[in-house]
């Protein structure tokens, strides 16, 4: 019996020659999860739940429909995570908008 790669007579699992070796045991190695989506779904969601801008409620509906897409179809994710940014950059326009019209009209 060889002692694998280890040289340990004890390392069953690693010995080629033994019961346990399966080089493909663990199977494919995960696809990297998509980071920008989450970004985006995390900066949509405290943006809206934190300062109450319900407009940024797309953004969050499209970034988390770009996460459960990203393993199936990423060409669509990435289009989705491109929509998401884009919503959540538009409704924090219109919120710093509200901002300065209220400080320059003293409301």
């Amino acid at each position: 019996m060889s002692h694998g790669w280890s040289g340990n007579p004890y390392d069953v699992y690693n010995d080629p020659d033994g019961p346990y070796y399966d080089p493909h045991y663990y199977g494919p190695p995960a696809r990297p999860a998509p980071g920008s989506a989450v970004a985006a779904l995390v900066c949509s969601s405290v943006v809206t739940f934190a300062c109450c801008n319900v407009l940024a409620l797309p953004a969050i509906i499209t970034s988390a429909m770009a996460v459960s897409r990203s393993a199936r179809d990423p060409r669509g994710a990435r289009t989705l995570t491109v929509w998401s940014w884009v919503l959540f950059g538009g409704a924090m326009a219109v919120a710093v908008a509200y901002l300065a019209l209220m400080v320059a009209f003293d409301f």
